[in-house]
């Protein structure tokens, strides 16, 4: 019976330690998604910012002239 109860213990233990372990993978997952999110948000805006600075400076060559 104690045998029974130390493997049961074990189990539970294991089955406790998996669920946190997936718990901490995902928390990972989602945070990595965010970041590479975040990074391409970055990315498109500074491209619309360099895009709009072509143009204005264009405009201006364009009225200067």
């Amino acid at each position: 019976m104690s045998s029974f109860r130390g493997r049961s213990l074990l189990n539970l233990n294991s089955n406790h330690a998996l669920r946190s372990l997936k718990k901490k993978l995902n928390k990972f997952d989602i945070e990595r998604k965010e970041q590479e999110l975040t990074a391409k948000n970055a990315q498109t805006h500074q491209q619309k910012v360099d895009n709009l600075e072509r143009i204005t400076v264009t405009e201006k060559r364009r009225i200067g002239n």
